[in-house]
């Protein structure tokens, strides 16, 4: 009876050793398929920007100095021109150059090319919309900065064009400030005239005293978008009554920003509160349903990069390397004629519309603004 009993508890054994392995088997081609590994956010940021500007080339028109862009998600079939006719088009095409510059002249090329287009060469043709100019004039100084570190003979301006510039984006920054923004816009405008009026004093374009007027009117748009957007006490963004979980995240990385940049802790403890319900709403592997809210149908890799900065500056490593493995990849580069075209789309679509990601350049200008390039990031990688 013992041996009988020793004999099934060994053939019981052997079952789930045969099972444990066969599992294993089956398990194998994707566990063994990606490996880790810890890059630095601005290394991670740099594969979009490195990709994208390759499409970038395919699409850039010498005649015009000016790339193609597909026009809003509304109208996906058509295609027009954008040239000077819109700066924040323009500078954010360029910025996607941003780490050639220093070695490649052709980049340096193109980048001169679209800041010199977008302030000196057409001087008198401001932006429509203050975000749009606050963008586009944000991006020009985020070049800038980045020329200043290169040896003199690989600089892009001269002193006397680069004084030109700089005044013709002090003289916009006047006239976005009181521009009427609203809701998220609001709050991007503040943001992204903020950190262009601190590089003006910072080059003595701007005084002490203009620099004050700066701080107050951009306070007073973040002011004005939290009023409009964050009216219920749940911390959760609605325009006109409806929650929109892409411009949550938006409004909660404006919110970090401005009160890192003006060192407004009220502000960030705000974005805090938002970050959590961003994490509450996301699914294990990161995935963001932009579903939930009322508009766009997708979430991009920008709002992949926004919710990984924000759980990265609150100390939540873990939530963030999800948010950043999510959108790390091929994933938004999911346009088979333009491979290396940065997309954003409706991820439950079977047949999605793909969209033009701009945003996401301005976005990782601030992400590396907030934490200087050195943070770094685990993430899977294939082989």
């Amino acid at each position: 009876m013992e041996n009988h009993k020793l004999k099934t508890v060994n053939q019981i054994s052997r079952l789930i050793c045969v099972l444990s392995a066969a599992l294993f088997l089956i398990m194998a081609p994707d566990a063994l398929s990606t490996t880790s590994t810890t890059i630095s956010l601005n290394d991670y940021i740099a594969y979009f920007y490195n990709k994208h500007s390759a499409f970038l080339n395919e699409t850039y028109q010498t005649t015009f100095r000016a790339w193609h862009f597909d026009i809003p998600y509304y109208e996906p079939d058509k295609r027009w021109m954008k040239t000077n006719m819109s700066p924040r088009y323009q500078m954010s095409s360029a910025a996607f150059y941003a780490y050639q510059m220093q070695d490649s002249s052709r980049a340096r090329v193109l980048v001169r090319d679209a800041i010199l287009d977008t302030t000196i060469r057409y001087e008198k043709q401001g932006p429509s919309e203050s975000f749009e100019g606050a963008i586009a004039a944000f991006l020009t100084v985020r070049l800038l900065e980045r020329e200043e570190t290169f040896p003199k003979h690989k600089r892009l301006f001269n002193a006397e064009e680069k004084r030109k510039i700089l005044s013709i984006l002090s003289k916009r920054l006047f006239l976005g400030l009181p521009t009427k923004d609203t809701e998220n816009r609001a709050a991007l405008a503040g943001v992204y005239w903020y950190y262009t009026g601190a590089y003006l004093q910072k080059h003595g374009i701007l005084n002490d005293s203009e620099f004050q007027k700066v701080k107050e009117r951009a306070k007073a748009k973040i002011d004005q978008s939290i009023k409009e957007t964050l009216a219920r006490p749940d911390n959760r963004y609605r325009e006109k009554g409806l929650f929109s979980l892409h411009y949550h995240i938006v409004e909660t990385f404006m919110l970090l920003m401005y009160g890192h940049l003006a060192n407004e802790p009220v502000y960030m403890e705000k974005a805090r509160a938002m970050t959590d319900v961003i994490n509450s709403l996301a699914q294990d592997d990161g995935f963001l349903d932009a579903h939930i809210g009322h508009r766009p149908s997708g979430i991009g890799a920008q709002g992949y990069l926004m919710a990984g900065v924000l759980n990265l500056y609150f100390k939540n490593k873990t939530r963030a390397e999800k948010f950043f493995n999510y959108s790390y990849g091929a994933r938004f580069f999911k346009d088979l004629r333009h491979p290396n075209r940065l997309v954003w789309y409706d991820t439950k679509s079977s047949s999605p519309i793909f969209n033009d990601d701009i945003s996401f350049v301005n976005m990782a200008e601030l992400a590396l603004i907030l934490f200087q390039k050195d943070a770094p990031i685990l993430i899977a990688t294939l082989p």
